[in-house]
């Protein structure tokens, strides 16, 4: 397709476009059972159209939006045990703080091993490799945990970075961050806790999970303000125990009004972190705790009916999130796709994955269970066995 010789008419534009979204799957119809993601907040989606043309790189001519951000990173501080000398960083995602906190990990240790999980998110990977690192995975428990046992065995002198997930992508196990930051710190190795999902929720559990940077050990937190803090995409952060180090690893930036930048990214929407910063006042602690105690109820609730309808769950429903054993998971996903459901697979055993975000509810779960038996009474990838 070549760029057009004139320009497109409004209508034929509108046309074009509304064809292509047709297509797409809205968060808002009930029928993402799979995502991380949601609908971002009516103020956030609002926010976003009026900093849509702002720049977090250039904050000499955007200092409104920087204002924003800086508040918004303030607020989430607290969220992740941020103390009097942590610093934090607005970025594009969890893939983009997960690379920044192993580039600094790297650099301020000067090894080069990352010691992580099977449960690790795959940015790590993609993070290391791009690092010239060398990633040693560990174990897991029967619940899915990480196996502290495993990584004291593997981490040694050569260690630059630990990894802990507060919240795995899978099923929402959270790893033990206290024993994990111990094992850490004795070997000098930066630990780093990818809390990219469960930094929304863990705070506002009735019993919340330490996890953050006021763990004794904990370097640096990754949370990502575009899944549960519905925030617009892209918006996710980085926080580091000691803002110094951060700015050690900055990059200089001669000919912009920043004279270092720490993250990836030059140009950022400024947009997305004035949408954040709307998040988190229209949304408040309470509907945070309202939201993520719904997540987790919910997600017991569906488990329960979903074992009566006689699924297997891989594990106990964890921070919302539901794992179902399907052998030929992905051929039940696109079964599935087939009835307009969107789900996500499991890996480590053969499953598919619930996520129940805001935009999931107990009347969008109760269709799909009743869909079930006409749509997935098969052979290969049948979720029910009974």
């Amino acid at each position: 397709m070549n760029i057009p010789e004139t320009g497109l008419s409004e209508q034929e534009l509108g046309e074009r476009l509304h064809r292509a979204r047709e297509k797409d799957t809205p968060f808002l119809s009930g029928r993402v059972l799979g995502s991380m993601c949601t609908a971002p907040h009516p103020a956030s989606v609002e926010t976003f159209r009026l900093f849509l043309d702002t720049n977090l790189g250039d904050p000499l001519i955007n200092p409104g939006v920087v204002e924003l951000r800086d508040e918004a990173l303030e607020m989430l501080g607290d969220l992740v045990g941020a103390g009097p000398r942590s610093g934090g960083l607005f970025l594009s995602g969890g893939s983009e703080a997960n690379f920044t906190a192993l580039r600094l990990a790297r650099d301020t240790t000067g090894r080069r091993e990352v010691v992580m999980p099977r449960t690790a998110h795959f940015s790590f990977r993609k993070a290391a490799h791009a690092l010239g690192m060398r990633v040693v995975e560990t174990g897991l428990t029967e619940t899915f945990e990480a196996d502290v046992e495993d990584i004291k065995e593997a981490v040694t002198s050569e260690t630059a970075c630990v990894i802990g997930v507060a919240g795995n992508t899978e099923f929402g196990a959270v790893d033990d961050i206290e024993a994990i930051g111990e094992v850490g710190e004795d070997q000098g190795a930066w630990v780093h806790v990818d809390a990219a999902y469960g930094g929304f929720i863990l705070p506002y559990l009735p019993e919340p999970v330490p996890f953050g940077l006021d763990v004794d050990g904990v370097s640096s937190v990754t949370i990502d303000p575009h899944k549960m803090g519905r925030a617009a995409i892209p918006a996710g952060c980085l926080f580091v125990e000691d803002e110094e180090v951060l700015m050690e690893g900055a990059t200089r930036t001669p000919y912009v009004s920043t004279e270092r930048q720490a993250g990836l990214l030059s140009t950022r929407p400024g947009a997305a972190a004035a949408s954040m910063w709307a998040a988190l006042n229209a949304i408040g602690h309470e509907g945070y705790r309202i939201q993520a105690r719904s997540a987790v109820e919910i997600a017991e609730w569906f488990g329960g009916v979903m074992e009566n309808k006689g699924a297997t769950l891989i594990r106990k429903p964890g921070l919302g999130i539901v794992s179902l054993a399907v052998e030929e998971n992905v051929a039940a996903r696109e079964l599935l796709a087939e009835e307009g459901w969107k789900v996500s697979l499991t890996t480590i055993v053969p499953g598919i994955r619930i996520v129940c975000m805001p935009h999931v509810t107990t009347e969008n779960l109760t269709r799909f269970v009743e869909g079930l038996p006409n749509t997935l009474e098969v052979d290969d990838g049948r979720i029910l066995h009974a």
